[in-house]
């Protein structure tokens, strides 16, 4: 019996709740007595393992208290209506956005340095490198090196980016000291070169794990809106968080967003998707603002994104890539940054924020449960519903809200 690793059972019990921690290497006398003294402990018994299932539970990034406090069952009423409007003004964003001009004057386009040459990504090419793929003890596809190269490169969105100010220009995360030249450092995003964080992450469908690439752009700040007296959601650092989920043969299901703060999550879905029905009305479910169609080996998806809010606000297909090319960098990086004195500091605290994001808003949203809401925060920290409880990591999040084509996950 092989018996999955530490970061594996976390995996399988947690969702993926938890965010990683490195690896400690074991020789392999320590497996084997590790491995000895747990399956004496686990002799097989189901009606054990029965009871242990039912009592995980999975602590998620809602506070209970916030919404007692704040009569979370009267509050979320116009909340819910707010959320309304809001939906209904991104649809009509979303379906004038085909009519916009890209890449003109006031924008900037980005587009990945290279791509893979297309028949390395023909539906059958990736079908086969799938099927090839060793899993682990979760099932999980376990792509080389080589691969996921080729797969990011392949599904990696472009921008298209409105420019009104330096805090639209995307760039790497860096530790800095203070205005003043003093010991206080601060995080800032270095424009100088644009920059695109990239991780991997995995989602179950049945029994099924899902490969998922995850796209993020971080900007300088949000600035306040012009002659606002008080903007709730201005505040320094920004982003665009972009997901794709592929089948078991490759090919995409569902595409998502959201910020790094948590808010403006919406999923878009391709025709081998279809919306299940939210089971409470009124709740934050899956709003999606438009369906996807599917694109071929040297198509790649434009993203459109706001001036200032740095809102998605279109998704294109372009038949060629345009405009600067962007430069890569693993989303882990930002657990350990170089600073200014030679030493390193983690772009997250304790809790899994992005120190010195706060935004107003915190003071107005808490009674809907959410700690610090608007503050940028780690990967596996993102509570995304203001009205019910939603979580972008939730190993069954999709699962729940769609249903795939039975086509693509054969052997």
């Amino acid at each position: 019996m092989k018996l999955p690793t530490c970061r594996q059972r976390r995996a399988l019990h947690w969702g993926n709740r938890l965010p990683a921690l490195p690896t400690v290497p074991l020789c392999c006398s320590t497996h084997r007595l590790v491995r000895a003294r747990l399956l004496a402990q686990e002799p097989g018994n189901a009606e054990r393992l029965a009871r242990l299932r039912a009592g995980l539970v999975v602590p998620d990034d809602y506070a209970t208290g916030y919404r007692v406090f704040g009569l979370y069952a009267l509050t979320r009423v116009p909340f819910a209506l707010g959320v309304e409007r809001l939906e209904a003004e991104r649809r009509r964003v979303f379906a004038s956005s085909a009519d916009l001009p890209h890449g003109d004057a006031g924008r900037l386009r980005l587009s990945p340095a290279s791509r893979p040459a297309p028949h390395l990504v023909t539906p059958q090419a990736l079908r086969a490198m799938f099927a090839r793929q060793p899993g682990d003890a979760l099932r999980r596809p376990l792509p080389t090196a080589a691969q996921l190269e080729l797969l990011f490169e392949q599904f990696a969105p472009a921008y298209d980016i409105g420019v009104r100010s330096s805090a639209d220009l995307p760039g790497a995360l860096v530790w800095r000291n203070g205005a003043r030249g003093d010991s206080a450092l601060g995080l800032e995003v270095d424009s100088s070169r644009p920059l695109v964080y990239r991780q991997i992450a995995y989602t179950r469908y049945g029994p099924h794990s899902l490969l998922q690439l995850v796209y993020t752009l971080w900007f300088p700040q949000r600035p306040a809106q012009v002659g606002s007296v008080i903007d709730l959601l201005a505040g320094n650092l920004d982003g665009l968080v972009w997901r794709v989920t592929l089948a078991p043969d490759g090919t995409p299901l569902v595409y998502d967003s959201m910020h790094p703060c948590g808010c403006s999550h919406m999923f878009f879905p391709t025709a081998a998707a279809r919306s299940r029905p939210p089971p409470v009305a009124g709740e934050e479910w899956a709003f999606s603002p438009r369906a996807l169609p599917a694109i071929g080996a040297a198509d790649r998806l434009l993203l459109r994104i706001a001036p200032d809010t740095h809102y998605l606000e279109g998704v294109q297909v372009l038949a060629a890539d345009q405009g600067t090319p962007f430069d890569w960098s693993d989303y882990d990086v930002l657990r350990s940054l170089p600073t200014p004195d030679q030493q390193s500091r983690s772009a997250f605290d304790q809790d899994g924020f992005v120190p010195g994001t706060d935004r107003a808003e915190a003071w107005l949203f808490w009674p809907m449960g959410i700690a610090r809401a608007g503050s940028m925060r780690q990967w596996g920290r993102h509570a995304t519903a203001f009205v019910g409880r939603r979580h972008f990591d939730d190993a069954r999040l999709l699962e729940q809200r769609f249903e795939f084509d039975p086509a693509h996950f054969r052997d």
